[in-house]
């Protein structure tokens, strides 16, 4: 008939001469509240951290594309950690690797790493060399250090950090995020 038919979605097929539009696979879901994410910081504002959600854990699918509005959430400074941070720049830094949970879906999407010790960065590089930070504990504001050089920072650690998404038996870096305490006199 000459007709051309062009499919905005996969599967497009004739169904008795009209062209139908099937998905071929399963439509992922937008984040849920109350669902556990793997994202990057992706920015970070005077306020808020943005994430750029990877994974939605517990998931079969939570490794799939999204749409481009349930791909972001933010994390207002209040919901990094327990204390005092100016900035969400004070808990995290551009790049890491953070588990959080949505606690709002409308009318954007709302994370938080408070609440729960699994929360918080997993993996976090040097801000000066690049290498992996590693966990440290010789000053109390500045629970992460470089091997290479002499960079310290402080994280709002998930007792994952170091391990990918795993969480280790019997590991415990909340006492490093200092929850609840003042930031030493010689950070402030």
């Amino acid at each position: 008939s000459g007709e051309v038919w062009v499919a905005v979605r996969a599967g497009l097929f004739s169904n008795g001469g009209t062209p139908d539009v099937s998905p071929s696979g399963s439509i992922p879901l937008p984040p849920q509240v109350g669902e556990t994410f793997i994202g990057e910081v992706s920015r970070l504002h005077a306020k808020t951290a943005e994430l750029q959600i990877l994974c939605i854990e517990g998931r079969e699918d939570g490794h799939r594309s999204m749409a481009a509005e349930s791909m972001a959430a933010d994390i207002f400074v209040s919901e990094i950690v327990d204390r005092f941070m100016p900035s969400p720049g004070d808990g995290m830094r551009t790049r890491d690797i953070v588990r959080a949970r949505i606690i709002k879906t409308d009318p954007m999407l709302k994370a938080t790493t408070k609440d729960d010790p699994s929360l918080g960065v997993l993996y976090a590089l040097c801000t000066v060399c690049g290498l992996p930070l590693h966990v440290s504990s010789e000053t109390p504001d500045e629970n992460v250090a470089c091997t290479r050089c002499d960079y310290k920072g402080y994280r709002a650690l998930s007792n994952g950090f170091g391990h990918g998404h795993l969480l280790p038996d019997g590991v415990d870096l909340q006492p490093l995020n200092r929850g609840g305490e003042r930031w030493t006199p010689e950070v402030e």
